[in-house]
């Protein structure tokens, strides 16, 4: 940005990258982890602001003690997510017997109504790409980085696209989609419908901690 436009483009940009999209992520992140924090301890919803705030001092505190005790700590949260993701898409296929009928609730709105629609899931949907775009980040670090850093870029959304299509028609499989409106946690809805409340209490423990590795996590 700095060669491109100068000093003073290059400056705002730095400022409020760090303050809005870096900060209202993590508040984003840490809001997720305290709705998830409260469904598995039972507690009131009141202490979800209170979980979040002590899993940003913690992540903070982390990453604080050194570049190699923080990969690590994402490391291991990365491999915790996506084992989350993947048990659900096992269970999802091993034991659901709903019916998946996306064209009869597509059908009910036509022109500009779909789209709207398709709009608002789509914002939500991008959370899920929204740390991809940091390999670049790393090209300066790379001895091949013509060859490596596309590679990452694509290979990290044909991934997570695949590990995401296969983990939301594993929970259709489960929970019918229209049965998924209005509810905050349909991962552990889908759970308890399979094994339970125990179900559901492992699946809001699985997706908290692993939501808190931070935007840095690709």
């Amino acid at each position: 940005m700095r060669e491109a436009y100068g000093e003073f483009v290059a400056f705002f940009f730095g400022w409020a990258y760090t303050v809005f999209i870096v900060g209202g992520g993590a508040a984003t992140i840490a809001a997720a982890f305290g709705d998830f924090s409260c469904a598995f301890f039972g507690a009131d919803g009141r202490w979800a602001g209170l979980f979040g705030v002590a899993a940003i001092a913690v992540t903070t505190g982390v990453n604080a003690l050194g570049l190699r005790v923080g990969a690590s700590a994402q490391n291991v949260l990365t491999v915790l997510k996506e084992a989350a993701l993947l048990a659900v898409v096992v269970v999802g296929f091993g034991w659901g017997r709903a019916p998946i009928d996306l064209a009869r609730g597509a059908g009910s709105y036509g022109g500009w109504g779909f789209w709207s629609l398709f709009a608002a899931g789509a914002l939500n949907a991008l959370w899920a790409y929204s740390g991809s775009t940091d390999s670049v980040k790393m090209a300066e670090e790379i001895t091949d980085v013509r060859r490596a850093l596309p590679r990452a870029l694509i290979g990290a959304a044909v991934s997570l696209t695949a590990v995401y299509v296969l983990f939301n028609v594993a929970l259709m499989r489960v929970l019918p989609i229209e049965e998924m409106a209005g509810r905050e946690f349909v991962a552990g809805e889908a759970m308890a419908r399979v094994f339970g409340e125990p179900g559901g209490r492992a699946a809001a423990d699985s997706f908290s901690m692993p939501e808190m590795e931070s935007r840095r996590e690709h």
